[in-house]
């Protein structure tokens, strides 16, 4: 499948054991650095976070996305949104740079396949 995207978006693929995200979410010229964290509660990663290196050379967070208990996937980031895979919920959710829903689309081929099904 080929997906066009914005010179300022970047994307990740789910294979890496270490995937790096940046953009300038916000577009104030700072580039974010985005991460997966997972709660004490939770078994999966249900915080995404947005982090910038300053001057000085200290790390600082910038943006946070969480939905506790929910195992969330990061698809892409660009100014302005990130799109994520809620994968407990079963949506696409594109989220602003305030941490804001601004869409929820249901993710498609939910169907779930018995072992003696083929697929």
């Amino acid at each position: 499948m080929n997906a066009k995207l914005p010179l300022t978006a970047n994307t990740i693929a789910d294979e890496g054991l270490l995937d790096v995200l940046q953009t300038d979410l916000g577009g104030e010229g700072q580039t974010e650095f985005f991460f997966a964290q997972k709660s004490r509660a939770g078994r999966s990663e249900d915080k995404l976070c947005g982090a910038i290196i300053d001057q000085q050379g200290r790390l600082s967070r910038k943006w946070e996305f969480a939905r506790p208990g929910h195992r969330l996937n990061l698809l892409t980031a660009a100014t302005n949104e990130v799109r994520l895979r809620d994968l407990t919920a079963g949506e696409v959710l594109t989220v602003d740079d305030k941490g804001k829903i601004l869409t929820k689309t249901a993710l498609a081929n939910r169907r779930v396949l018995s072992p003696c099904q083929s697929r």
